[in-house]
């Protein structure tokens, strides 16, 4: 495995800036990191097994768990200022919500006015 590359995928799992989209992109993208680590499909089925691949896969995860929360907070405080309730936090269903936050059940966020 490239030292170099593997080094920049650490540092990105580590950063605190991005977005799990950015981060997904980075990565696993067309131009990903990942994707010149590994020049054909065996290569691939073996990184895919790695620490590394791991730590990159749960972080994604992570960060999509965190939006979705900080993207329901978000809708939530807007629905109770609308309705005159600052102060409440009334839970606001979201249809086709994740079950367990894969990246194919996160819904589509709409724009907030």
């Amino acid at each position: 495995m490239n030292q170099t590359i593997a080094h920049q995928i650490d540092d990105l799992i580590r950063a605190e800036v991005m977005t799990s989209q950015a981060l997904s992109n980075a990565l696993f993208g067309p131009m990903g990191l990942f994707g010149k680590l590994a020049a054909n499909e065996q290569e691939r089925r073996a990184l895919s097994q790695t620490p590394l691949f791991e730590r990159a896969q749960a972080r994604i995860s992570e960060l999509r768990r965190i939006e979705h929360r900080e993207y329901q907070e978000e809708l939530n405080r807007r629905c109770s200022a609308r309705n005159g309730q600052a102060g409440a936090n009334p839970a606001v269903p979201v249809p086709n919500g994740p079950a367990n936050g894969t990246a194919a059940e996160q819904p589509a966020k709409p724009a907030l006015p």
